[in-house]
């Protein structure tokens, strides 16, 4: 049985919400049945000697930079709209915090009342490695920085992985219309709950 416990503190001129889960916690809610199905239509990825899966229709694209290990697609129900999955790699003892990679990202972010919005943060263990789970909504303005990337595109959510590897931390962002991603969620925790080494499988 997990063990949960719930503590604020504060990051930035803004506090968050942090929730430490022992255990699978939030990303083991898949049931029997579930999985059957979901395992019939999935595609392997594989990265820093990991691997997990992903929904069969989400369409794996180029990587458009050498810091990107692989780079998704996913298409929406709605004419131009999409959602990207990324997973970035900056090195060994490179990319930052993640206190300061939350920091940046809620800058980023405005609420509708031109505040920066309160972080949902999750901390757990996949498999022995630590992850931070990262989710943010609001206007978004889409940086590398921190601050403002520029007039911010409103109703986006982002949602973001922090995982501590041997090789170094790997940052997985989903990013999109809120509605879109609110739809995608589950599977984005079930890719999370699936992680594993490559020789576990």
């Amino acid at each position: 049985m997990s063990t949960t416990c719930h503590r604020r503190s504060s990051i930035g001129a803004a506090s968050l919400v942090f929730v430490a889960v022992v255990g699978l916690g939030p990303f083991s809610a898949v049931s029997q049945d579930s999985a059957t199905l979901v395992a019939q239509a999935q595609q392997q990825v594989r990265f820093l000697g990991l691997q997990t899966a992903l929904p069969s229709d989400w369409q794996q694209v180029d990587p458009s930079s050498s810091m990107r290990l692989v780079q998704f697609v996913v298409p929406g129900n709605k004419p131009g709209q999409s959602a990207e999955l990324i997973f970035y790699y900056f090195g060994v003892g490179q990319g930052g915090t993640p206190q300061a990679n939350i920091v940046r990202w809620q800058s980023q972010f405005r609420a509708a009342d031109g505040t920066p919005p309160t972080p949902q943060v999750v901390g757990s263990e996949v498999s022995g490695l630590p992850v931070t789970r990262v989710k943010l909504q609001g206007s978004y303005a889409r940086g590398i920085g921190a601050g403002s990337g520029g007039t911010g595109k409103p109703d986006q959510t982002l949602i973001a992985a922090l995982l501590q590897t041997p090789q170094g931390q790997v940052t997985i962002q989903l990013h999109g219309d809120t509605s879109l991603i609110d739809a995608l969620e589950p599977d984005f925790d079930r890719m999370l709950h699936d992680i594993a080494p490559l020789s576990a499988r």
